[in-house]
């Protein structure tokens, strides 16, 4: 397989819990190698961040390494079944697993984490190639609630979106019109405050809520092509956060909001990077991504991390390796 999928059609571009006494530890590594598409979920029983697959130089194949990341750092986990990337990953509280999923390939299954094993428990959606599928939990209803963009390399096929809801013999696609379309790279977060999805593609905002889409209309929007950008929920502050090209947004239901940190990431340029949010700090976290050559020949693979606070940010600290401990 080549570097990228979206090089290689010239598209867009890409792509415990109960009680758990067991101890891993991985002298090896004090962390993920450079690799973009992996995401930062969090996993409420460690109260700390995960990454999994995503994939990068040398060889460009999806890995199935799990990360955790927490304040002393990162540790590494057990290996998932199956390399994935352009992962998306939600916890279901109702059963306390972590439901983890792949895109970009054909024949990426779902997977669930219990602290301890993984458990197949969907197979793959379709035999075409499906960009950055995205999930959200929603905690009245318990549900999962799936944004898959099937996208065509045929021009006589169109792409197009399709809505899923996971339920005990897999994903069951809904009928749901309005929706959006099919983009690659978009942002999908529960916005708890709300009680509803937020959808992000660069330029359109959805959201999803009464077991449907409304498109928003705001007076101010960011304005990204796919890859630039990545959006998490900061519980903390009640917003929807959008961070890419060195500017930060957030979201609070009605409009967008363009922020003014005193502070932001180097590298503002940086593409497919990981964002996600650390429940347990109230802090969202920015991890990696890739700087593009002008002439779109090379990649520069980046490794740091930073913090959005609310206010501004600031780099993350020292990553040391610990091991992996639930208690």
């Amino acid at each position: 397989m080549k570097k990228r999928l979206s090089k290689n059609f010239k598209i867009v571009k890409t792509l415990l819990i109960a009680s758990i006494v067991t101890a891993f530890c991985f002298p090896a590594a004090s962390q993920p190698t450079q690799r973009i598409d992996g995401g930062l979920f969090y996993y409420p029983p460690m109260e700390s961040l995960l990454t999994f697959g995503g994939w990068g130089p040398p060889d460009w194949e999806q890995s199935p390494e799990v990360w955790s990341l927490n304040a002393s750092g990162w540790s590494q986990m057990p290996d998932m079944p199956e390399g994935v990337a352009h992962t998306s990953a939600v916890y279901d509280e109702a059963n306390s697993r972590l439901i983890v999923m792949g895109g970009a390939s054909p024949d990426k299954s779902t997977w669930s984490f219990d602290g301890n094993s993984w458990i197949k428990i969907a197979d793959p959606l379709t035999s075409e190639y499906g960009f950055d599928p995205e999930m959200i939990y929603l905690p009245d209803t318990q549900e999962i609630i799936l944004y898959f963009a099937a996208m065509s390399w045929s021009p006589d096929d169109a792409s197009n979106s399709k809505t899923y809801i996971l339920d005990d013999n897999g994903w069951v696609e809904q009928t749901v019109d309005p929706a959006p379309g099919a983009f690659a790279d978009v942002g999908f977060v529960y916005d708890s405050a709300r009680k509803e999805g937020v959808w992000f593609n660069g330029h359109e905002t959805w959201v999803w809520n009464n077991n449907g889409w409304l498109q928003k209309y705001p007076s101010n929007s960011p304005s990204y092509e796919s890859g630039q950008f990545t959006m998490t929920y900061d519980e903390a502050r009640s917003v929807a956060l959008v961070y890419g090209q060195g500017e930060t947004w957030s979201w609070d239901g009605a409009d967008w909001s363009k922020l003014a940190p005193q502070n932001s990431p180097t590298t503002p340029e940086r593409g497919f990077f990981a964002l996600g949010y650390d429940v347990n700090r109230q802090t969202a976290i920015l991890f990696g991504g890739e700087v593009m050559s002008e002439d779109g020949a090379d990649s520069t693979y980046l490794e740091d991390l930073w913090e959005w606070n609310g206010q501004t940010w600031s780099v993350f600290g020292e990553t040391v390796i610990s091991d992996w401990e639930i208690h």
